[in-house]
């Protein structure tokens, strides 16, 4: 690991107390000095409460399939901060990276650009990977909402909108209508947009509507996929309307629906179908119903993806005094009502509190206070304590926060990670 990318890192985190600001001239000013990179590439944006990383990575790998030279930006990062920048699939070098960082960084420093937050300068640097990179296409990721969100200075050949939740309301709104309508922001006049199926009707959709009517955006078609079985792992095969079977990547039926809006953007962009169908099948989200040995890792952290979780957990077939669930959440989550959902599948008793090392975490007591379960020192200390309570031939489920399941997710892996810095 690079010295310049350990000094970049250490330079971004210092920028973590200014907190989070919703805007877009900053970004907009800094990428103008930078000679506007976002303007030389053809880009798929993607918003939406949940699903979104997923859809990002099906259109992606389907457009690697198609011969192109992709760039996907996501956020946040599992166990490396380069992970949040990806070129033909892989993360970007953390030279290249350091270098963006520090051009970015420096010019805050000098004035000569305004005075970024983290998620505003991650982004801009990662234009600059891209431009450095001679990308062809971005697959673009928003970061939070969708109107003010730093990733909305650019001119999209085809939007997405996977799904509509309530998350992040103190930012966004208290209503489905409000937040759709913040993420709906990114839709831009004449260009195509496709909507997950989820919002077929409702409140959210009519916001969507609005937005999209006052915008000029035109909404495409989301293609119809038939789930025809489901294996082991939780991996659906679907039947696409042009007669192929497809079995999918990604684990559990909501990938469903995701794969039905990533195909629906694919075909906007104009991707032959035999690519698309790669792209769908060979897509890999890690921390998203991910089996590693007996423990399922999910990044499930509101009501809505909790819900997905569970349909894919009450099809185990693990009896219900072998599973165990490991869970930490950060405190802007409504992780009361995430708890009460996962009792359906095993009772509190089975049930060991973590926390992230974020600065925002929930205290594993208060958890336990509410729901019962047992309050653990940390994430290793709460996986292998759940691991032992159900034996060799049990299931254990992280869930509840992204940070929690890339801690267990290394723990068991042992993959390598950047040094903690904190957040």
């Amino acid at each position: 690991m690079s010295e310049q990318y350990l000094a970049a890192l250490r330079a971004l985190y210092a920028l973590a107390p200014s907190g989070m600001v919703l805007g877009l001239d900053p970004v907009r000013a800094a990428l103008a000095h930078f000679g506007d990179p976002q303007r030389h590439f053809r880009i798929a944006h993607v918003a939406g409460t949940n699903g979104k990383g997923s859809t990002s990575a099906m259109i992606a790998r389907a457009l690697i399939a198609s011969g192109r030279r992709v760039g996907l930006y996501t956020s946040p990062h599992l166990h490396r901060f380069a992970e949040r920048i990806q070129v033909g699939g892989a993360p970007v070098n953390e030279d290249v990276l350091g270098a963006a960082l520090a051009t970015v960084l420096s010019a805050r420093e000098r004035g000569a650009i305004p005075q970024l937050t983290l998620f505003e300068a991650t982004t801009v640097a990662a234009w600059l990977c891209f431009e450095r990179a001679g990308v062809d296409d971005v697959v673009l990721e928003v970061g939070l909402g969708g109107r003010l969100d730093a990733t909305n200075v650019c001119a999209p050949s085809v939007c997405a909108i996977t799904s509509i939740g309530l998350d992040h309301t103190a930012l966004l709104g208290d209503t489905h209508a409000k937040i759709a309508s913040e993420k709906a922001g990114i839709l831009k006049r004449g260009v195509p947009y496709v909507l997950g199926p989820s919002l077929a009707a409702g409140e959210a959709r009519a916001a969507i509507d609005q937005v999209a009517e006052r915008a000029g955006a035109a909404l495409r078609p989301t293609p119809s996929l038939i789930a025809e079985s489901i294996d082991e792992e939780g991996r659906a095969t679907v039947l696409l309307n042009t007669g192929v079977h497809v079995r999918l990547g990604l684990a559990g039926l909501h990938q469903v629906d995701n794969a039905r809006t990533a195909l629906g953007a694919l075909r906007v962009l104009g991707v032959r179908d035999e690519h698309s169908e790669r792209g769908l099948s060979e897509a890999r989200w890690p921390a998203r119903c991910e089996r590693i040995g007996p423990v399922l890792i999910d990044s499930a952290h509101n009501p809505e993806g909790v819900r997905a979780l569970l349909a894919v957990l009450l099809a185990d077939e693990v009896a219900p005094s072998q599973r165990a669930l490991v869970f930490g959440a950060s405190s802007d989550k409504d992780w009361p009502a995430a708890l009460d959902a996962l009792r359906a599948y095993c009772p509190p008793s089975q049930w060991f509190f973590c926390a992230a090392n974020l600065a925002r975490a929930t205290d594993p007591h208060a958890l336990a206070a509410h729901a019962g379960g047992v309050a653990c020192g940390s994430v290793r200390d709460a996986l292998d304590r759940a691991r032992s309570s159900v034996g060799a031939d049990g299931r254990v489920v992280v869930c509840g926060s992204i940070f929690v399941a890339a801690a267990a997710r290394a723990a068991l892996l042992g993959v390598p990670e950047d040094p903690p810095l904190g957040l």
